[in-house]
C-alpha cells in the first residue's frame, strides 16, 4: 500500500478547505465592498473605472475594469397571487410566460424589452406594460458591481 497517496489526499483535502474558508472570506468582504461602491458610483453617476491591480513580470501594469451592472427584474406585485399574474399575462396575450408557475426570469426579459436604453425608471417601463399587467406586476432595477480584465 502506498501511503504517500494517502499522504497527498490529505495535504490537499486540507489545503482545500483552508482556499474554500479564504474564498469565503473574501466574499464577505467583497459583498461589504459593493454595497459602498454601488453608493459611491450611483451618487458620483461613475459607471465604470479602470484600476491597476498589479504588474507582468516585464512591469507592464495589469488592469481591471469594475463596472455597475443594471438589470432590470419582475415579479409580481406586493399583494398579488401567482394566478392573478398568471390571468393578467393571458389577458395580455403573453400565454408564453405562463406555465404552472411563472418563469419570472423570463418575464424579466420581456419587461427588459421596453428598456432598450436601459435608462427607464421602474414607473417608466410599467406605464408600457399592456394594461392587464399593470395592475399585478411589480419593476424593480437592481445594480451590482462587475470586475472584467481591461
Amino acid at each position: 500500500m502506498d501511503t504517500k497517496l494517502f499522504e497527498r489526499f490529505a495535504v490537499l483535502s486540507a489545503r482545500k478547505k483552508a482556499l474554500e474558508t479564504q474564498i469565503e472570506v473574501i466574499k464577505d468582504e467583497l459583498k461589504e465592498l459593493e454595497t459602498a461602491l454601488l453608493e459611491q458610483s450611483m451618487e458620483g453617476n461613475i459607471q465604470s473605472m479602470t484600476v491597476i491591480v498589479g504588474y507582468t513580470e516585464d512591469g507592464l501594469p495589469v488592469k481591471r475594469t469594475v463596472y455597475r451592472e443594471r438589470t432590470v427584474r419582475a415579479g409580481r406585485g406586493d399583494e398579488i397571487e401567482a394566478l392573478q399574474l398568471n390571468q393578467a399575462l393571458k389577458e395580455a396575450g403573453l400565454h408564453e410566460y405562463v406555465k404552472e408557475n411563472v418563469n419570472l426570469n423570463q418575464l424579466s426579459a420581456y419587461v427588459r424589452g421596453f428598456d432598450p436604453d436601459k435608462n427607464r425608471t421602474p414607473e417608466e417601463i410599467l406605464a408600457e406594460m399592456p394594461d392587464p399587467l399593470k395592475k399585478v406586476i411589480q419593476i424593480r432595477v437592481d445594480y451590482k458591481m462587475k470586475s472584467t480584465n481591461a
